[in-house]
């Protein structure tokens, strides 16, 4: 699904709002298992090439429960599974990933900032993506399974 999205520069500092290439107003349906956070990393490569050294990125609103997977993909990180082989996009995906290739990564000299609206971190219980579920009503089979350890 191709999104017409915008982001704002000023001074070399890049403002990239994650909802408006992936938020929650932009699909009829939502696809928790297989929903992508690839737009918003287009944004960022796009403000990136327009010479921003500096990215801010909002993160509020999202639909994305892939962890900002489709992001690094769309920066030229390869994602791999066990066989060397990238698996399918999205959050259920994941599951599969065995390990991370950044040697093809665009790198340029930047900082990265994020503002949230949620607290803790996307896999707790008060996370992104358990907030985001309990919103829309998703099952228990779609609540991401905390890490031994996540807060």
């Amino acid at each position: 699904m191709d999104v017409d999205a915008v982001f704002a520069t000023r001074l070399g500092t890049a403002v990239v709002e994650l909802a408006v290439a992936a938020g929650l107003g932009l699909f009829a349906v939502s696809a928790p298992l297989t929903a992508t956070t690839r737009g918003a990393g287009e944004l960022i490569l796009a403000a990136l090439e327009t010479g921003a050294w500096r990215i801010v990125l909002g993160i509020g609103g999202s639909a994305r429960t892939d962890g900002g997977a489709g992001m690094l993909e769309a920066l030229g990180v390869r994602l791999l599974d066990a066989a060397g082989a990238e698996p399918a996009r999205g959050g259920a995906a994941l599951a599969d990933l065995d390990r991370v290739d950044v040697s093809g990564a665009d790198r340029p000299s930047t900082t990265q900032d994020s503002g949230r609206t949620t607290r803790g971190s996307a896999s707790s219980a008060h996370g992104g993506a358990a907030l985001g579920a309990r919103r829309r009503a998703a099952d228990r089979m779609w609540l991401p399974r905390p890490a031994v350890g996540a807060s």
